[in-house]
């Protein structure tokens, strides 16, 4: 099994403008794992910051980051750290207000067993799990 870190999955996804060469060698790198049959791991944490640099800097927008997500949870040979949680969090994403990394902390404190999520984020506030302290 590989791991990959947040540059390389940007670049994997995204044609890198700045490092064209990054790009290439990121699709060959998981391209060759996953025709040698090794699973390609994408770290909880990579997920998130990669979706933090798709909204940024990528200009995608809630929609094309909810299918790429997708399409990492349903591509063959592709791990995802916590499944779980990412399922359940982009399904938030994609119709609530907040940051991806937020529905994942929620996702998260859910999944253990709390009923709810308090934070200072206002946007956050009413909806269903978030509330102020």
């Amino acid at each position: 099994m590989i791991a990959l870190d947040t540059n390389v999955l940007v670049r994997f996804l995204v044609d890198s403008a700045d490092e064209p060469t990054q790009s290439a060698r990121a699709r060959a790198l998981v391209s060759a794992a996953l025709i040698r049959g090794e699973p390609v791991m994408i770290p909880l944490v990579t997920l998130v910051e990669t979706v933090w640099v798709l909204r940024r800097s990528g200009g995608f927008g809630r929609d094309e980051v909810a299918r790429t997500i997708r399409a990492l949870l349903h591509a063959r040979g592709v791990e995802l750290g916590d499944r779980d949680v990412v399922q359940r969090a982009i399904e938030v994403f994609e119709t609530r207000k907040g940051d991806f990394a937020d529905h994942v902390i929620a996702a998260q404190a859910h999944l253990v067993g709390a009923s709810t999520l308090y934070t200072f984020d206002r946007a956050l506030h009413g909806q269903d799990g978030f509330a102020e302290p």
